[in-house]
């Protein structure tokens, strides 16, 4: 990690009136370069003005900020390029479509997909990111080799490792500080992939995609399914040869490029997505994936909610080292683990259908402690700090004295989604 430096006084007096403005009403402030981000945060900072990070992919009401908040923006998009070790440089206001896009005309892709080709890079990192092809190389953040992030101390560019800054600065939501650019290892990109598919009723499906993970541990690279509609997709893809499911299943040879157009969830601005991801051992997830069901023919049935959907985002086998971090020891030490994502969409100003979503969800969370599992920190389902502590087990100490020092008033992220330590008294 290169040491924190300062913040050059010359030109900051503009924001430096922003902040104190900003104590008065909830306002949003853009940032479009790294210098931006970092003469924002020392000003905001100095004002003693609550500060939350957002992406294009990030929830409204997760990234509020409580009166008197500033909400920074990332509109960073000023780097995206190779290095000499053959790894991604880009900017995390960049989506991942566009970052995808420039490694292809390369003839490269990453190990991971993130699942929604529509968020920014950062905020996919922000919550680790499950993703494609998470059954064999685990989440997105385990493949950032560095990243430069912007505390209230100033700037750092920090490598992997095990230093606190570090193990913080990724998949935390923006609670210690705000990364900028991230490098990103990359690999060559497959050009056909062997695809199986099959489409089941809902309860049907569960036993399919379990069945499927146990069978195909070794080999799979990807396996997903979606439940939506009264109908399952299930998905198990490979790279090069592999043994078939078996008759019931479809086989179709794909192109990269077809499979990559075809993992987003559409975003609408009118629209209040409802969701969470929650990880917990494959083998006692069967019940909670039946519950689940069952919310999402309740969801059905309420014309509150416009579209409900679940879907598995991936099946992980945590490795020695990495993704064991971001997939929770704590809660799944090295269990093989599955990552599910429950979507409800309501009007963006309908409070009541709100509500109820989050009676649903209250519902999978108490499921999915029972099978052993944990709340994924992301979505817009509240994490308590009880909640953080079973998540993060051992690492919880290490973050929280983390965002002590780096955040010693306390004021990124206001409490809203992991909580502050203070700094011991000097």
């Amino acid at each position: 990690m290169t040491g924190l430096r300062s913040t050059p006084a010359a030109g900051r007096t503009g924001i430096e009136r922003a902040g104190r403005a900003a104590r008065g009403a909830v306002r949003s402030l853009d940032v479009r370069s790294e210098e931006e981000a970092q003469r924002a945060i020392d000003a905001l900072y100095a004002a003693g003005t609550p500060i939350n990070v957002r992406g294009a992919g990030h929830l409204l009401d997760l990234r509020a900020p409580p009166e008197g908040g500033v909400r920074l923006v990332n509109r960073i998009r000023t780097r995206l390029e190779t290095n000499a070790a053959g790894e991604i440089v880009a900017s995390t206001g960049w989506r991942w479509a566009e970052v995808v896009d420039f490694a292809q005309r390369r003839g490269l892709t990453f190990p991971v997909l993130t699942s929604n080709l529509d968020t920014t890079v950062g905020g996919t990192l922000s919550a680790g990111g499950f993703g494609l092809f998470s059954g064999r190389f685990g989440m997105q953040a385990d493949h950032v080799s560095a990243c430069t992030i912007h505390t209230a101390l100033g700037a750092a560019g920090c490598a992997r490792s095990g230093e606190a800054l570090w193990r913080a600065a990724l998949c935390s939501l923006g609670t210690i500080g705000f990364v900028s650019s991230v490098t990103l290892r990359a690999r060559p990109a497959p050009e056909r992939l062997r695809l199986f598919d099959r489409r089941d009723e809902p309860g049907a499906a569960v036993e399919v995609v379990l069945d499927a993970a146990e069978r195909f541990a070794d080999e799979a690279c990807l396996l997903t399914c979606r439940f939506e509609n009264g109908t399952a997709t299930t998905h198990v893809g490979f790279e090069g040869a592999a043994p078939s499911p078996g008759i019931a299943w479809r086989e179709r040879d794909v192109s990269y490029a077809s499979l990559l157009a075809g993992s987003t969830i559409e975003a609408n601005p009118n629209i209040r997505r409802v969701w969470n991801d929650y990880i917990m051992p494959v083998a006692a997830s069967g019940p909670f994936l039946h519950l689940a069901l069952a919310m999402l023919e309740r969801a059905d049935r309420d014309e509150r909610v416009l579209r409900a959907r679940v879907r598995l985002l991936a099946i992980a086998q945590a490795p020695a080292t990495g993704t064991s971090f971001y997939v929770r020891p704590g809660v799944l030490a090295a269990s093989r683990t599955i990552g599910v994502g429950f979507y409800l969409d309501v009007a963006d100003d309908d409070a009541g259908g709100f509500a109820f979503c989050l009676e649903l969800h209250g519902l999978l969370k108490a499921a999915c402690a029972a099978a052993g599992g944990a709340l994924y920190n992301s979505g817009e389902v509240r994490l308590s700090q009880g909640d953080c502590n079973a998540a993060f087990g051992a690492d919880w100490h290490a973050f929280t004295q983390a965002r002590g020092r780096y955040d010693p008033a306390g004021l990124f992220g206001n409490g809203s989604t992991l909580p502050f330590a203070a700094p011991p008294a000097p």
